[in-house]
C-alpha cells in the first residue's frame, strides 16, 4: 500500500466518523444553557484528568488539584499558561511520549501542499499567527474532527433546514494558504468532499483567483477578511461575477466597516465570521443571522480579562483572553494566554438563530496591534483601519509603526496618496499624537505570511 493510499484510507475513516457525529453537533447549536454549562464542566474535568494523568508538566503544575468535582467557577485558581511555557516544555506537555518537538518538526518539514497523519492518528500544525513566534500544535483524532464540526455545524444546520440534507455540502471554494502545516488547509484536505471542494492559493495573483472564481461559481466562499476587501472591490467593478449564498471570513479580524462592505456587495449572501486559533480550535463561530459569533462553549472556555488578568464584564473589550481547550487530550491547553481583544455581549436570551451559546462581538484585533507612543499615547488599529477600508481605491494595505508616526504600504487602483495621508494624519492627531509623520507608498504586492497566508496589517515597533 502506498503512502497516498494509507493517507486516503485514514482520511475516509476520519471523514466517516465526522459525519456520524455531525447530527449531534448540529443539535448542540440549540442546546439549552443548562446543558451547555453541564457539558462545559464535564469537559473541564475530562481535560484536567487527561493533563494530570498523561503530562508530566501538568502533573507537577496541578499537584494537589482534584479534577473530580472541579467546575468552571474553580478555573481562576489555576495558573496561566503562556506561549513560552508551551515552547519550552512541549515534550512534557503532550500526553503521548512519542510526540516530541523533534518528531513534530521533522513531520512538519515534510509537509507542503499535501496533508499527512502523524503516527496514523494525529495532525500537526504550526502557528506563528501575527506574533511571528513559531509554535507547533498537535491534535488527536477526536479533536480534529470535532474542530471541523465546530466550524461548520451552524452552516450544516442551515443547509439541513433549507434542503433537508447537509451531507451534500455546497460547492465551496477555500481561498487561503495551501500549506498543510496550517490548520485551515489541513482541515479542508482531511474532510473535503473532492467533488464539492476546491482550494485556491491566496499567494497566487489576485487576477488569477478572480478568473478561477468566475469559472467555478462557488455556492460558498471561505477566505480571509483581507482578501474579501479586494474581492468586493472587484465585484463592484464588474470583474468578479459570483453569487455565493454563504461567505465565511476566517483567521483575521472582520471589522464593522468591512462587514458592511461585504454585505453591501453581496446582500443576498449570509456572512459568517469564524474566530479560530490553534490553541483552542474554532473558539467562536458566526451563525449568519446576526453580527458577532457564538463561543463554542461545549468545546472551549474563554475568559476575557484585563492586562492584569482581572475578569472583564460583558460589554467591555478585554485586553486579552485565557483559553481552555476541552477537546484535545493529546495537547492540553488550560488557561492559555492569547492577546486577542474580545467583547462578550450581554446575555439577552437565545439568539435569533435559536442558539443559547454565549455571543461575542466580532473580534477586532489584538492588544499588540495597538500602537503605543511616548507620553502614554495609544492608537488602536481601528482608528487607522477605517480611512483605508472605506476607500474604494484601496485593495490591500499594511501599516508599520515608526517612532513618530506610521509608514503605509498599499495596493489599489490609483489611490489618492495625498488624501489618504491627510486622513491618517488627522486620526493620529485626534488620538493624541502631536505632529505625526505619515508616509504612504503605493506598491504592486504586499507579501503574506508564508505558511498561514495571513496578511499582517499592523506591525508595531519592537517592544
Amino acid at each position: 500500500m502506498s503512502q497516498d493510499d494509507g493517507y486516503e484510507r485514514l482520511r475516509e475513516r476520519h471523514t466517516s466518523q465526522m459525519w456520524a457525529e455531525s447530527r449531534e453537533h448540529i443539535a448542540r447549536t440549540r442546546w439549552p444553557a443548562e446543558r451547555i454549562r453541564a457539558e462545559r464542566d464535564n469537559g473541564l474535568r475530562g481535560i484536567l484528568r487527561a493533563a494530570i494523568d498523561g503530562s508530566p508538566w501538568f502533573r507537577n503544575r496541578f499537584s494537589g488539584i482534584s479534577p473530580e468535582n472541579f467546575r468552571f467557577e474553580d478555573l481562576s485558581s489555576l495558573p496561566v499558561m503562556t506561549k513560552t511555557d508551551l515552547i519550552e516544555n512541549f515534550d512534557e506537555i503532550v500526553t503521548d511520549r512519542r510526540v516530541t518537538t523533534d518528531v513534530v518538526d521533522r513531520h512538519l518539514a515534510k509537509l507542503d501542499h499535501d496533508d499527512a497523519y502523524l503516527f496514523d492518528a494525529y495532525h500537526a500544525t504550526v502557528s506563528g499567527g501575527t506574533s511571528g513566534v513559531r509554535a507547533p500544535f498537535v491534535f488527536d483524532w477526536d479533536s480534529w474532527k470535532t474542530y471541523h464540526l465546530a466550524a461548520f455545524r451552524y452552516i450544516y444546520r442551515l443547509r439541513q433546514e433549507a434542503t433537508g440534507s447537509y451531507t451534500q455540502p455546497a460547492l465551496t471554494v477555500t481561498l487561503t494558504t495551501p500549506h498543510a502545516a496550517h490548520i485551515t488547509a489541513s482541515l479542508r484536505q482531511t474532510f473535503e468532499q473532492h467533488d464539492r471542494s476546491v482550494g485556491l492559493n491566496v499567494h497566487d495573483p489576485l487576477a488569477e483567483n478572480i478568473a478561477r472564481l468566475n469559472e467555478i461559481q462557488p455556492q460558498a466562499l471561505v477566505t480571509y477578511p483581507s482578501v474579501l476587501q479586494p474581492l468586493a472591490q472587484a465585484a463592484r467593478a464588474g470583474e468578479l461575477r459570483i453569487s455565493p449564498t454563504a461567505i465565511i471570513a476566517v483567521t483575521e479580524p472582520l471589522v464593522p466597516d468591512l462587514r458592511a462592505t461585504v454585505q453591501g456587495t453581496y446582500p443576498d449572501s449570509r456572512l459568517f465570521n469564524w474566530y479560530a486559533a490553534s490553541e483552542g480550535g474554532f473558539i467562536a463561530v458566526g451563525c449568519g443571522a446576526v453580527p458577532g459569533m457564538h463561543i463554542s462553549e461545549d468545546l472551549v472556555i474563554v475568559e476575557p480579562v484585563t492586562a492584569d488578568g482581572a475578569p472583564v464584564a460583558p460589554g467591555v473589550r478585554s485586553d486579552k483572553i485565557y483559553v481552555t481547550n476541552l477537546a484535545n487530550r493529546l495537547m492540553p491547553i488550560i488557561r492559555y494566554e492569547l492577546d486577542d481583544q474580545v467583547t462578550l455581549l450581554p446575555d439577552a436570551g437565545p439568539c435569533p438563530c435559536g442558539s443559547y451559546h454565549q455571543r461575542v462581538a466580532d473580534v477586532d484585533g489584538r492588544h499588540r496591534e495597538t500602537f503605543r507612543y511616548p507620553g502614554d499615547i495609544a492608537v488602536h488599529q481601528l482608528r487607522l483601519y477605517s480611512p483605508l477600508i472605506l476607500d474604494p481605491a484601496v485593495a490591500e494595505f499594511q501599516i508599520h509603526q515608526t517612532p513618530s508616526g506610521i509608514a503605509v504600504k498599499l495596493r489599489g487602483r490609483n489611490p489618492d496618496l495625498l488624501e489618504i495621508t491627510r486622513k491618517l494624519e488627522a486620526e493620529l492627531i485626534d488620538s493624541g499624537l502631536p505632529r505625526p509623520v505619515v508616509t504612504v507608498e503605493a506598491v504592486e504586492r504586499i507579501d503574506r505570511l508564508a505558511v498561514s497566508g495571513k496578511l499582517r496589517r499592523f506591525i508595531p515597533l519592537p517592544s
